[in-house]
């Protein structure tokens, strides 16, 4: 086997970007994570930069060589467009020259192939930001809905979550909406006194959704803790998300035996989670969900493995299947050795 080369994984969201660089027999060699890498949110500079840098990163962590590198695979959020993975496409040739083989595709290919091992089904993302996607086959155009931005959609994310959120609390405030311990949590989250001062931290912040969804787990706090405004805020999220899977469900042609692949933070959460699932079994009862395995970052590895020409056989996959994320520090967790 090829043991010799090496290969890469990129995921890139709303909040952060991670890289996995791995063998070809699945070893995962290191995971490193920065900023975020969305082309509508960031300059695209920001974005060669971040994505250069973790390539980098991950080389040396891993004692690599870039002579060693086979082939570079990003799923990245904000680039589903083929014009915008041009443009990242032309600045990364100028940034680094040297890298020659590598795919730029939307962060849902990564996220499905953590679910599925391969291209086809329906993939949810509600993370920052949400979108759902249909894959039909690797070579039919996906069916897409959602994913329009914070300003346009983004329906029951992280971001719309945390955003409402702030909402109410500046409702209470003005003595325009409902009393809710919200504010409370909203003003430890943020260390303010009132929600008055909370103002140049939401408008100044540099990642202004980064920012916003960050506040989704203080709603999900309040819920947990009975505050009704806070429920209220996750049965719309929920229900947002539900609308998004039903009408790209019901525009594929065959609808028998498809797989949904959730992924995202707001899933974490276990009664958001259960309540979601409990709604989508009700509705279409059809679809089998799969909460995935492996991490996205390591979905994106498998299919530059995949890209490669490298077979990902039943003693690949259980050697990539020891390889965890801890979604809270972006570090990596293994059963096995690296």
């Amino acid at each position: 086997m090829r043991l010799n080369e090496r290969f890469i994984g990129i995921d890139g969201g709303g909040t952060k970007t991670t890289c996995a660089i791995g063998t070809a027999d699945g070893r995962v060699l290191a995971i490193v994570s920065g900023a975020s890498s969305n082309i509508q949110s960031k300059p695209l500079s920001q974005v060669v930069n971040v994505i250069t840098g973790l390539i980098e990163e991950a080389l040396d962590q891993s004692d690599s060589e870039f002579t060693q590198l086979t082939m570079v695979y990003m799923a990245l959020a904000g680039s589903a467009r083929e014009e915008d993975r041009k443009k990242i496409m032309t600045a990364l040739q100028k940034r680094m020259p040297a890298l020659k083989d590598y795919v730029i595709d939307h962060d849902a290919k990564g996220a499905l192939a953590a679910g599925t091992w391969h291209e086809t089904g329906l993939v949810l993302i509600a993370g920052t930001g949400s979108i759902v996607y249909a894959f039909q086959s690797p070579e039919e155009e996906p069916i897409r809905v959602g994913g329009w931005g914070y300003l346009l959609g983004d329906e029951g994310s992280g971001f719309d979550i945390g955003r409402k959120g702030i909402s109410a609390v500046m409702k209470e405030y003005d003595r325009t909406g409902t009393a809710t311990r919200l504010t409370d949590f909203v003003l430890e989250h943020f260390g303010k006194r009132d929600p008055s001062n909370l103002i140049p931290t939401i408008y100044g912040a540099k990642n202004v959704r980064g920012n916003l969804a960050s506040v989704a787990k203080v709603v999900f706090l309040a819920a947990e803790g009975g505050d009704k405004v806070a429920k209220d805020i996750l049965k719309g999220a929920k229900e947002d998300l539900v609308r998004l899977v039903e009408a790209a469900y019901r525009q594929m042609p065959d609808t028998s035996s498809q797989t949904l692949v959730v992924s995202g933070g707001v899933f974490q959460n276990r009664l958001f989670r259960e309540s979601f699932e409990a709604d989508i079994r009700e509705r279409l009862n059809g679809l089998t969900l799969i909460y995935p395995k492996l991490s996205p970052v390591i979905g994106a590895l498998t299919l530059a493995l995949k890209q490669a020409g490298i077979q990902l056989t039943d003693d690949v996959k259980k050697t990539l299947e020891h390889y965890r994320i801890d979604s809270n520090k972006g570090g990596m967790n293994s059963s096995g050795s690296a």
